[in-house]
């Protein structure tokens, strides 16, 4: 479907402009049906009158038929009254086209619209000729104003601006009152739980506003719900964690038995294990909660180079895995350095899981925007679940499962991550053939 480049309401507008012009022309071309009937009808009694009035006074005179006769004001003003012999009458009307025939009275009508009425008088011996002045039969005379043809386009035009105002402003009060609905749901959208559309406003906009406003009460409840709980878990879950741990070690300084040492040390792992879901949920939710915004306030221009290097050097990689770095080292970007921890670190950690023998990690700047890729040579991701791997404790299938290690999720943390830092990140296929983890960041001015 073919989008059309002009807002709903400039295509509006056209189209209301449109039907008022063609409303103006119908209007025209019907009054001037109208007037030229009317006209017909009183040049037919007009022309009546004169050849009553012509007979009556040519009747004494008969010589007056021959010598030319002249209407008497104020007829002559407009029309004209000739007797013509019948073998004259073609040479009279040369440029004359019939018209309509009622009472043994023919009409025709000249080429400049002028209409003549013909009168067969004397047994057929003379036509009288009534009809009206054409513009050289004017010459000489005074020319009147044609007002009432000003004041006919006077009147459409007055009509054209009366009609275009009294829908521009009814349509421009709509068109404020959507603005208004889209700025709502922009802000709510962002991430402002306590932006609500303005509900006084014309139906059925308001009915719009205020089903908006009772969606965003309850996601705005929804939202306040988790976070309490995201943050009550995990205090109440570290709790017995904490005594199992204590308890724990107790028992390891009481006991010499191998086989309860072993118990213990598995023991340690589990908890260690839901400490850290604990505190990668505790992350999410710090990202994904507009009210956990200050928490990473803080801002500073990074070099990318020093800073993956100071990140490296913590991460503990497996011996049988090559670590490749290709770095710029003018790609600069300012931001959050939890942000930018927590992106790098999950991604290397990821393809350190999934990499049989080789990982590669590029920086790059392309068109304004800091690139970072980390591709492993792993199985890899199928096209279809790219999207999937984002999803909080998503599984995709045997090959990236709770086997290899991690708790399900770090890429949903990474992209939350990227989110908050005004980047993007992607899924390709890797030249290793396994996973390819792109992100773009704003680079710095």
């Amino acid at each position: 479907m073919i989008k059309l480049p002009l807002s709903l309401f400039s295509r509006l507008y056209l189209g209301v402009a449109f039907v008022i012009l063609c409303s103006v022309a119908v209007t025209r071309i019907a009054g001037e049906m109208v007037f030229k009937k009317e006209e017909f009808t009183h040049f037919s009694t007009t022309s009546q009158h004169i050849k009553e009035l012509a007979l009556q006074q040519t009747k004494d005179n008969p010589q007056l038929r021959l010598n030319g006769y002249k209407l008497p004001p104020p007829f002559a003003f407009y029309f004209n009254a000739k007797f013509i012999q019948q073998s004259q009458w073609p040479s009279f009307c040369q440029q004359c086209s019939f018209k309509a025939q009622t009472n043994n009275v023919e009409y025709f009508e000249l080429e400049e619209g002028e209409r003549v009425a013909r009168y067969l008088i004397d047994s057929g011996e003379y036509y009288l000729a009534v009809y009206e002045k054409t513009d050289e039969e004017h010459e000489g005379e005074i020319e009147e104003l044609h007002l009432e043809e000003l004041d006919h386009f006077l009147f459409l035009f007055l009509c054209l601006i009366l009609m275009s105002i009294s829908l521009y402003w009814p349509l421009k009060k709509v068109r404020q009152q959507i603005r208004g609905l889209n700025k709502a749901q922009k802000l709510f959208g962002a991430g402002d739980m306590s932006a609500r559309a303005n509900e006084d406003i014309l139906r059925p906009l308001d009915e719009i506003a205020t089903n908006f406003n009772h969606m965003a009460d309850a996601i705005d409840k929804s939202v306040k719900e988790r976070a309490v709980f995201s943050h009550a878990i995990p205090h109440e879950i570290r709790t017995p964690l904490s005594r199992i741990q204590l308890a724990a070690g107790v028992m390891r300084q009481q006991t010499s038995d191998e086989n309860i040492g072993v118990l213990l040390d598995d023991v340690d792992k589990y908890i260690f294990d839901i400490n850290e879901l604990i505190t990668q949920i505790v992350s999410y939710s710090k990202l994904t909660n507009s009210d956990s915004a200050e928490y990473y306030h803080h801002y500073e221009s990074i070099l990318l180079a020093d800073f993956i290097d100071a990140r490296m050097a913590l991460i503990d990689a497996p011996q049988e895995i090559s670590v490749q770095l290709n770095i710029c080292h003018e790609a600069q970007i300012t931001t959050n350095p939890v942000y930018l921890r927590l992106v790098i670190d999950n991604l290397i950690k990821n393809a350190l899981i999934y990499a049989k023998s080789q990982v590669n990690i590029f920086v790059l700047i392309e068109f304004n925007e800091v690139v970072l890729l980390v591709e492993d040579d792993g199985s890899g991701i199928e096209p279809e679940n790219y999207e999937t791997v984002f999803i909080p404790f998503a599984r995709l299938d045997s090959s990236r499962s709770r086997k290899t290690g991690g708790i399900g999720l770090g890429l949903s943390i990474t992209k939350a991550a990227t989110l908050n830092m005004r980047g993007s990140i992607s899924i390709e296929k890797s030249n290793l053939g396994g996973a390819a983890f792109k992100v773009r960041m704003p680079l710095d001015s």
